[in-house]
């Protein structure tokens, strides 16, 4: 019985990485006026990953070494992301950029995130908000950041090497270095270490 588990999970797995490489390639090639040709080797897309660019010729990714990205992400606008070596996004994330969002090395960004650079002008009250323009501010991610499951990173905001920001938490100002974050809007609740 034991024999006949280990060679059912070595076809299952060996399955699972002949369609992880496949939905690469597939992603690589189906959106390569997106990704810059500096991306590099040992990228991982899986399945159902979403690019929405507003405009074709705009927005651009570039992904490092060893990049690996979980089905049902998002990408859209007009922007410029770049993703470190060795970091990982999970599902149903979503990057909204309209100028440009940094992700550093051996950052973790857990499921069901958002990661937003733009947000609407509504200082007019007599003018529609959807008419007012948007403002624009970069997203930077330092290097090992580990951003927990529904956690929102809205524009301006840069969070510091090795943080660490809690489920649920909306950040809205930046972040220093080796700090635990939490909380709506997100404050420093201690320091690693």
């Amino acid at each position: 019985m034991r024999n006949k588990r280990k060679i059912l999970f070595k076809i299952s797995y060996f399955f699972n990485q002949f369609s992880l490489r496949l939905s690469t390639k597939y992603n690589l090639i189906r959106y390569c006026y997106i990704f810059e040709k500096g991306s590099s080797r040992k990228v991982s897309l899986r399945s159902k990953i979403r690019f929405n660019p507003f405009r074709e010729d705009k927005l651009r990714i570039k992904l490092k070494d060893e990049v690996y990205i979980e089905k049902y992400c998002t990408f859209q606008g007009t922007g410029h992301i770049e993703i470190g070596k060795c970091s990982a996004i999970g599902e149903r994330t979503t990057i909204g950029c309209s100028e440009k969002i940094i992700i550093g090395n051996f950052v973790q960004i857990a499921s069901d995130c958002s990661l937003r650079d733009t947000n609407h002008k509504f200082d007019m009250i007599d003018i529609p908000i959807t008419q007012q323009g948007v403002i624009c501010k970069p997203i930077i991610i330092e290097d090992d950041v580990w951003i927990a499951a529904g956690c929102h990173i809205l524009s301006g905001v840069t969070i510091g090497k090795g943080s660490v920001i809690g489920t649920g938490s909306v950040v809205t100002s930046s972040i220093p270095p080796y700090s635990i974050a939490a909380g709506v809007p997100a404050k420093v609740i201690k320091k690693r270490g």
